[in-house]
């Protein structure tokens, strides 16, 4: 099975189990009153509708370049993991926002719905377990990727997070019977609203780590000196320097793919069939590295 395949796969897996509990969300938020549950049930919705959109950028990155995309189709995923990091890092907010909103009206004495428990042991046992499990099944799909699909990481990531908050959530309703009657009794009301922020300022890392990272691939930052060393490694058995003078050679990484561009000083008359062969050797030898996109540029100096 190729990596779009496995994607494909994964991806329907996923959209199945996040309608399922973006629906128990939604109704047991209305049931029991919690804001909490509301934004789990929300952040589910999100994540199908995302995985859709996912399974259209997964096919797009597989098309070689064309006319249109003369370098191909690797910005999609980049783009499509800033998308979902930023829709990550919305929620969050959201969320966060919602639960100081509710703080602040309890504080100065406003109304506050009541919190029902009802069935909130039995939502946050099986959300969690289907929590799990999906970011359990993109974790796997990843691994067979060769760990080169960035869309499932992003997926796994959310899976994840979609998890922490209904166990979060679901823990802080069922905790409520416990701080009746004691010290802690004053809390019940905003019980939900004091584990949202909690959680929120604890899982805010991971998609600002995503973000990051996108965006620098957008932005074409240079991954650095090392793995530039070991592609010099290669690119020494594919290139005669005593007939090509080393120039520069820079690497970027969008989504599963490194661009590596190598720009030699032929120190001797060469033909195109000759620049094409070394073209080819180049590309060959960087591909025992990873998926590599390599280009020979043929020049006398530095671009910059």
């Amino acid at each position: 099975m190729n990596v779009l395949e496995i994607e494909k796969k994964s991806l329907k897996q996923g959209r199945r189990l996040n309608i399922i509990m973006g629906i128990m969300g939604v109704t047991f938020a209305i049931l029991s009153q919690s804001s909490a549950l509301m934004v789990d049930g929300l952040y589910s919705m999100v994540n199908f509708v995302s995985s859709m959109i996912a399974a259209g950028v997964s096919a797009k990155v597989a098309m070689e370049a064309d006319e249109e995309m003369p370098f191909g189709y690797d910005f999609y995923e980049a783009l499509y993991i800033t998308f979902r990091a930023l829709v990550l890092l919305g929620i969050m907010l959201f969320s966060f926002l919602g639960a100081v909103s509710k703080i602040i009206t309890y504080i100065t004495g406003g109304p506050i719905a009541e919190i029902k428990p009802g069935f909130i042991l039995i939502y946050t046992v099986i959300n969690v377990i289907l929590c799990f499990t999906l970011a359990g099944i993109h974790k796997k799909n990843y691994g067979k990727t060769g760990n080169k699909s960035e869309i499932l990481k992003a997926e796994q990531s959310a899976a994840v997070v979609d998890g922490m908050i209904s166990l979060g959530a679901g823990g802080a309703l069922m905790a409520l019977a416990f701080l009746k009657g004691t010290a802690l009794d004053f809390l019940v009301p905003i019980a939900d609203s004091i584990v949202v922020l909690v959680l929120v300022t604890w899982m805010i890392k991971e998609p600002l780590g995503l973000f990051k990272r996108s965006l620098q691939e957008l932005l074409g930052k240079s991954l650095g000196k090392k793995l530039e060393e070991e592609v010099m490694v290669l690119l020494k058995l594919a290139v005669n320097f005593e007939k090509y003078h080393f120039i520069d050679l820079k690497i970027l990484k969008v989504g599963r793919h490194y661009h590596a561009l190598t720009l030699l000083k032929p120190l001797e008359a060469v033909t195109a069939a000759e620049m094409d062969a070394i073209r080819t050797k180049v590309q060959k030898n960087l591909e025992k590295i990873d998926t590599v996109r390599s280009e020979v540029i043929f020049t006398e100096k530095k671009w910059y």
